[in-house]
């Protein structure tokens, strides 16, 4: 609802909207943004090959998450999916040639989190094209595994726009997961939609 009238969105149509304010026709337009919600799923949706980013120094560990991602798309989807080193990323990315698809980081921040073995897998936005985005998965060896399980090849399970997994995932399942949660407009926090112990 949007000034009492009902407005429908195609589910296709992300970014900004422009909708002329109703019942004032000299005023300027305003600007909403519009994000989907169970949006993780979204990085299925992608307008060319899903580019897989991995460190320059190829850890296997990280490759063999990156090839049953490709595969996986492959199987289920058919979807084509490219692994690239990140200084070639960064090189497309300088040169404007970064691709117009959804692109998927896979990495070792070498940072400490809480707990090492912890992982995280989160939305950004793409960094050059508001029709697509990039989605993180980080950690240790242990949190990088823990996250590409929760990757979301089934389209019909739902994953929030980030979450935080610890080692009892192992053991427990969902009831590791130490946080969790939508992210709100223009891509920041949202303290009513996050919980983060």
């Amino acid at each position: 609802m949007l000034n009492g009238h009902q407005v429908n969105i195609p589910r296709e149509i992300t970014g900004k909207i422009w909708l002329p304010k109703l019942g004032d026709q000299n005023r300027n337009q305003a600007a909403f943004e519009f994000q989907l919600s169970g949006r993780m799923q979204t990085v299925l949706a992608t307008a060319a090959p899903l580019l897989l980013v991995v460190p320059d120094d190829i850890p296997p560990h990280e490759l063999s998450i990156a090839l049953r991602i490709a595969h996986d798309l492959n199987v289920y989807h058919k979807l084509d999916g490219e692994i690239i080193r990140s200084s070639e990323a960064m090189r497309r990315g300088k040169e404007n040639h970064l691709s117009i698809g959804n692109i998927v980081v896979i990495r070792d921040p070498q940072s400490s989190f809480n707990d090492p073995s912890q992982g995280i897998i989160f939305l950004h936005q793409h960094p050059t094209y508001s029709r697509a985005n990039m989605l993180f998965m980080l950690g240790d060896q242990s949190g990088i595994e823990r996250v590409s399980r929760l990757f979301p090849i089934r389209t019909g399970v739902t994953v929030p726009d980030w979450l935080v997994v610890g080692a009892n995932a192992d053991k427990v399942g969902a009831g590791a997961i130490t946080g969790a949660g939508v992210l709100g407009r223009e891509w920041k926090w949202d303290d009513g939609g996050s919980w983060l112990h």
